[in-house]
């Protein structure tokens, strides 16, 4: 599963080329209601098995097979690439997809009165992806910095603000912390918000236990 960042004058059309696939399977994995209309910034998932890695200054065999949990014998092979082969800075390597772990994967769900039809849909949607589902009926207030993407702007009467907000950059850095950490799954608070790359990327990263 690769993560692309729209760039400026890039198209849903010319994304799909580069990585070989169907714009349709893009706007269909993201969900996307204006596939014509990409913002800069925006992230997309595309549905591909494994992703691709541009060589960075310092980049070595062996430091991008250690990061990213593969074999360097298997990332030589996959790239038709001796061992001790230098690496130049731009090249595109391709990352064979690594070994899942198990994860016990929980959601909340906050009904508020009778249980509206979307958020029925929603726990719908999200059951095969979840090893629990647990109904929630009290706010937590949250503070400290957020590991997220974020942007500010200035309101007509000169306040400053910050927004945060999720994206799959944020979702795959936490889904890398936890295995970095060995903990036993994640929770989401909560389900009924519409983020369809989440369950893309906990596939690609999980074996979901069921109970």
């Amino acid at each position: 599963m690769q993560i692309h960042v729209v760039q400026a004058g890039q198209s849903l059309y010319g994304i799909a080329q580069a990585y070989g696939v169907n714009a349709d399977e893009i706007s269909e994995a993201n969900q996307l209601s204006a596939p014509g209309r990409l913002v800069v910034g925006q992230t997309l998932v595309i549905p591909i098995t494994g992703m691709y890695y541009w060589v960075q200054p310092g980049d070595s065999l062996y430091t991008i097979a250690r990061r990213f949990g593969v074999g360097m014998s298997d990332l030589a092979a996959s790239n038709q690439l001796s061992l001790n082969q230098p690496l130049q800075i731009g090249f595109r390597l391709y990352i064979p997809p690594g070994p899942k772990r198990k994860a016990e994967i929980n959601a909340y769900i906050e009904p508020r009165g009778e249980v509206s039809q979307s958020l029925q849909n929603a726990a719908a949607e999200a059951a095969p992806h979840l090893t629990y589902l647990a109904p929630f009926s009290f706010r937590v207030q949250r503070d400290g910095s957020l590991e997220a993407p974020h942007f500010d702007y200035t309101d007509d009467a000169g306040k400053p603000h910050k927004v945060w907000f999720e994206d799959a950059r944020s979702i795959q850095a936490k889904f890398t912390l936890l295995k970095e950490l060995g903990l036993r799954g994640i929770s989401y608070w909560k389900l009924g918000l519409p983020f369809p790359q989440n369950w893309l990327l906990i596939e690609d990263n999980f074996q979901v236990v069921k109970r």
